[in-house]
């Protein structure tokens, strides 16, 4: 193992963070914070053991860097992910998290937006669609027309919902 891909990080609360740098593509932002780009010509600052003091002076808790490493080397999201967009905000940002975060908040959004179309009782009708009737097991149901579907069970008993469209006329 190579000394040089071992970074040894003094965190909030002068927590410690070992790093291994190998096989993980940081952001420039860490890349220059971790001194793996030299191109601006100012190493990170140490103290006399050789630590880097960066995620101190950020205020950054150990078990927040360690989440974002974790994400950057195999993409796992750990942890609560307001707290590691916050600290990938500190550390200049993530594109790869942001469009992430935002797929799925896409998809959170599009499953909502199913589920105000598509309710299974009166409660999740938001948009007050349809129609509702409750029925018994074994109710014959003469009056309702083929407009009518099954949807859930509506209690304990084994009622459960029938619905229709609104009458849009």
């Amino acid at each position: 193992m190579e000394s040089q891909s071992i970074i040894i990080l003094v965190c909030q609360f002068d927590e410690l963070c070992i790093l291994d740098t190998r096989g993980v593509s940081f952001t420039p932002v860490l890349r220059h914070l971790l001194g793996l780009d030299t191109s601006f010509g100012v190493p990170p600052e140490t103290n006399e053991k050789g630590y880097q003091l960066w995620p101190k002076k950020f205020n950054i808790a150990r078990s927040q860097l360690v989440a974002c490493f974790m994400y950057l080397r195999a993409g796992i999201l750990s942890g609560d992910r307001h707290s590691l967009a916050s600290t990938f905000h500190i550390l200049g940002g993530c594109d790869q998290l942001d469009a992430q975060l935002r797929d799925e908040e896409h998809a959170a959004q599009e499953a909502e937006n199913r589920e105000l179309q598509n309710p299974l009782s009166p409660q999740d009708d938001k948009n007050r669609l349809f129609e509702w009737r409750v029925r018994f097991p074994g109710s014959n149901g003469q009056e309702l027309d083929d407009d009518w579907s099954v949807t859930s069970i509506a209690d304990s008993r084994g009622r459960y919902w029938l619905r229709r469209l609104h009458n849009t006329e």
